[in-house]
């Protein structure tokens, strides 16, 4: 299974800290981030802070257990929710730039874009993979190792212009035929409870995203700033998000695109990714008397 984790050489770090300097959008987590890893400012003076229900599509910082996280929304029906894996010609997209270009073709762009689910070494996805009603890959049921097989495992999916989380023996079983859907794990919050192997105050810490649902089933994507554990970031979800269901996406890898929020991370080549899609809106040409 693909687990990469990249190690780089002091001469690596100095050209991606030069490159994060001079690129308008951050080439990383933030131009911060992406040159030293500092810890992100604070965002609230005090507290954490909580997602009010019933936004348009988008972006936001939010404040939690002294984490700094961007949580991005979205509702099926009103907004377009799309996976992506790889163009007509089979070749993965790997990096959102390559879907922006070919959403540009087509008087589209991204809102955002984040990495949606582990893959192997090819950048096929480890479990289901269901794009636009078409299961490009099967669900897997079997044991393993890594963060993906920490079970109860799951699938996010839309069907019917409703999302939702389930635990993967019990989507199988329901017989849901999803519009898309993506496997991963672990199972963060389910039934507003938390994985039962999750550790308060764990030591191992990392950047995180993944998806929650709220039970107005609003979509919450989130990815970490900082490094946190997992015992923290189901957390957010369940205490901060109110998603009384939740599902890990990936760690270290962890990307977002959000030019609201001033993201472009470009360095790691990913498997499936989701995002919100809207039209390009044209200029209105001037007229004589402006």
């Amino acid at each position: 299974m693909r687990r990469f984790y990249y190690r780089f050489s002091l001469a690596a770090g100095f050209c991606l800290c030069f490159v994060a300097a001079v690129l308008p959008l951050k080439s990383g987590r933030s131009s911060a981030l992406a040159a030293g890893r500092e810890k992100p400012k604070p965002i609230a003076a005090a507290g954490d802070q909580t997602v009010p229900p019933g936004q348009k599509a988008g972006c936001d910082r939010l404040n939690f257990a002294g984490q700094s996280f961007i949580i991005c929304r979205a509702r099926p029906g009103r907004d377009t929710i799309r996976l992506f894996l790889a163009d007509n010609a089979g070749r993965p997209y790997k990096y959102f730039r390559n879907i922006r270009a070919e959403l540009a073709q087509h008087g589209q762009k991204p809102l955002f874009l984040m990495n949606a689910g582990m893959y192997h070494k090819d950048y096929r996805p480890v479990g289901l993979y269901i794009e636009n009603g078409n299961p490009l890959s099967p669900p897997a049921r079997h044991s393993g190792k890594g963060n993906f097989f920490m079970k109860p495992n799951g699938i996010f999916y839309i069907a019917g212009g409703k999302a939702g989380i389930m635990e993967t023996e019990t989507f199988i079983k329901a017989g849901i035929k999803a519009d898309l859907a993506t496997q991963s794990g672990p199972l963060l919050v389910r039934g507003n409870r938390l994985h039962h192997r999750f550790i308060l105050n764990s030591p191992y810490k990392e950047y995180r995203n993944g998806v929650g649902v709220t039970a107005q089933g609003e979509v919450l994507f989130a990815i970490s700033e900082g490094k946190v554990n997992f015992d923290t970031f189901a957390r957010l979800f369940r205490d901060g998000l109110h998603t009384p269901d939740a599902l890990f996406f990936d760690g270290s890898i962890s990307s977002l695109y959000a030019p609201e929020m001033h993201r472009a991370d470009w360095f790691y080549p990913m498997g499936p990714i989701i995002g919100v899609i809207a039209p390009v809106r044209q200029a209105k040409p001037l007229s004589q008397g402006d």
